[in-house]
């Protein structure tokens, strides 16, 4: 297993749980907007297994719960052992994915390993690939949503209204010939994108939880420096999306 780093504590991101974070390396997708770009190629682990083990031995009775994130979690092919081995240890395990490995997925669910997940839709379909810096399986992330409906286990859904990239690689010359530094087409993802999102949502579970989160700047840790440059979502376009999303869902929160 490819463990980049552990936080050893966190009071957000399991509801209701009190939770340590582990950071796997490694993901099928290349979003411009991810902030774990130094993970995203790391090809050696910074922590061991056996290094997590012996943490959470400790700190039974201190945390209830673990969160396993990345990077994409299910691109390792020992997750399932991974996780079976900290269920055994009696911790409720979150995990957050990207939805482009159902079949795992699938096999995680039916084990009944996992008591929560969240599950980032990118984009509208439309652009999904733009937000997702890869070309994307749409038919994996719709299965992925398909299944958390299905199995009944606790879950959410949860989109950063991240900037998205329209056009990247296009390059200028300059009046003395040279070849200027490419140049980006770059917008704001808007209420309109929410709402698509919200539509796409409800077609598979009208009941879902959908998040709404902020894209926050942060410097040096982007995958596309040129992100940097826009500012923390505008409120008052994450309240429209929500009032936009509410047309189709009825479970739609701002997380800030």
């Amino acid at each position: 297993m490819n463990i980049a780093h552990l936080q050893k504590v966190s009071l957000q991101d399991f509801p209701d749980t009190i939770s340590c974070i582990v950071f796997l390396a490694g993901c099928s997708f290349k979003c411009p907007a991810c902030y774990n770009a130094s993970i995203l190629d790391l090809k050696e682990g910074k922590i061991t297994e056996q290094e997590i083990f012996e943490f959470l031995e400790k700190r039974k009775g201190k945390i209830d719960g673990v969160v396993i994130t990345g990077g994409e979690p299910l691109i390792n092919s020992d997750i399932l052992l991974f996780l079976e081995k900290i269920k055994e240890k009696g911790y409720k395990i979150k995990l957050d994915t990207n939805g482009s490995s159902p079949k795992l997925l699938q096999e995680i669910l039916e084990k009944r390993i996992v008591d929560y997940v969240a599950m980032d839709i990118k984009a509208p379909r439309e652009i999904y690939n733009k937000v997702a810096g890869v070309n994307v399986n749409i038919d994996n992330i719709e299965e992925s949503m398909m299944l958390l409906a299905q199995f009944g286990i606790d879950y959410e859904f949860r989109t950063t209204m991240c900037p998205i990239i329209t056009e990247q690689g296009i390059q200028k010359t300059s009046s003395s010939g040279s070849l200027n530094s490419n140049e980006f087409k770059i917008r704001e993802m808007n209420y309109n994108d929410i709402e698509k999102i919200a539509e796409w949502i409800s077609k598979i579970d009208k009941n879902a939880k959908f998040y709404i989160q902020p894209f926050i700047p942060m410097a040096g840790k982007l995958v596309n420096p040129e992100l940097e440059k826009f500012t923390r979502t505008n409120d008052d376009v994450m309240r429209k999306g929500k009032e936009k999303s509410g047309k189709f869902l009825s479970r739609v929160e701002i997380r800030s």
